[in-house]
């Protein structure tokens, strides 16, 4: 794992009840990724690269490309619970610590 929490998680790995058992899952976390490489801005706690596996590329656009298309959703989504607070339509993305 990463410092910025990206990248594979092997079952056990974590707990979401600290005293419970070890999860029994596997996951790959990641996020957003500048499509122009450019450094991130670091005033963002866990804003980072992505830790992406070696010698799979088409893992890495598949994922990429799921983000981009969630990420479209959620936009259009907030637009809407902007106009349903009286709010203008971009009030969300004004107001977003995230690039």
């Amino acid at each position: 794992m990463s410092k910025f929490y990206r990248g594979y998680a092997r079952p056990g790995a974590e707990k979401i009840d600290p005293y419970g058992p070890e999860d029994f899952r596997e996951t790959y976390l990641m996020g957003w990724e500048s499509p122009d490489k450019a450094p991130l801005p670091q005033r963002i706690p866990f804003l980072g690269p992505n830790n992406w596996p070696v010698g799979n590329a088409h893992f890495q656009q598949v994922l990429l490309s799921y983000y981009h298309s969630v990420m479209q959703v959620a936009q259009f989504l907030l637009a809407c619970f902007a106009l349903s607070i009286g709010q203008a339509s971009d009030f969300f993305k004004n107001n977003s610590r995230v690039p």
